[in-house]
């Protein structure tokens, strides 16, 4: 069988965990899969040479540096933008095929929703979203700031409606608190480059906004001990936002030293 012309494009780092599922969910599938890695110091580069080419660049802390350097070594018309904990669902593959055999349906880029799978199981209550993950070539920009993306698109954008499967969203409490301590400074240092504050009051109405959110979408109602932490680590992330921009004002230099460190 023909594989499908398109380019998987992955920007890792140490992810020997979760590569080797999500190169073999493709391999067979995708005509080109092109894997960046921001200098790991584990197996993951061995392990993706086997299924992928392979590039070998610094770890810029911001991730669309090395995305946007992969988009461009890409030979397809279509890319689709792939993390290393994740995989596309065999729904979504034939899904795909259909779009790029129509030629994109009008479309220069599609959103889908992605699921995330806790001990290979689906969330119960999940974020509801979409993500914007396949491409038409050179349709696509990053509005970069820092840790996030934000990809864009010139012209108009679809919805394709199988599932992206997302595997190392829970790695556990102290990856969990690992990942908020990181998105925490980076924002942080986002908004106060921005000359963005964050009052007290703002404080407090985004936590009882995050309480608020998380109980109508009911993640905080998902199985012990998920949906209490989730709804502690939202209210904790806030709180750390508050205190590092103010900290950050402070202490001029210290933000520039500080920030950026983490791999």
């Amino acid at each position: 069988m023909a594989k499908v012309p398109i380019s998987i494009c992955i920007v890792a780092r140490n992810e020997e965990e979760y590569i080797e599922r999500c190169l073999k969910n493709v391999y067979v599938w995708a005509d080109e899969i092109l894997v960046v890695d921001g200098e790991s110091t584990d197996n993951t580069v061995k392990i993706a040479k086997k299924y992928a080419k392979v590039f070998v660049r610094p770890n810029d802390p911001s991730h669309h540096i090395n995305k946007k350097w992969c988009f461009d070594q890409a030979r397809n018309k279509w890319i689709f933008s792939l993390d290393a904990d994740e995989a596309l669902s065999d729904e979504l593959k034939r899904e795909i095929e259909q779009v790029i055999r129509e030629g994109g349906r009008g479309f220069n880029g599609f959103n889908m929703p992605r699921v995330n799978m806790v001990h290979g199981k689906p969330l119960k209550h999940d974020w509801p979203g979409h993500m914007l993950r396949l491409y038409r070539k050179g349709t696509e920009y990053f509005k970069g700031e820092r840790l996030h993306e934000y990809i864009q698109i010139k012209g108009k954008v679809g919805l394709l409606k199988s599932p992206l499967l997302h595997f190392g969203w829970w790695r556990g409490m102290h990856q969990y608190i690992y990942k908020l301590n990181n998105y925490s400074t980076f924002d942080a240092q986002r908004m106060v480059e921005l000359g963005q504050d964050y009052s007290f009051w703002k404080l407090m109405k985004n936590v009882l906004m995050n309480i608020l959110h998380l109980s109508k979408t009911r993640v905080a109602f998902n199985p012990f001990p998920y949906g209490l932490f989730f709804l502690f680590g939202n209210v904790l992330n806030e709180c750390m936002l508050f205190f590092k921009i103010h900290e950050f004002k402070r202490h001029r230099k210290r933000h520039d030293l500080d920030v950026n460190k983490y791999g």
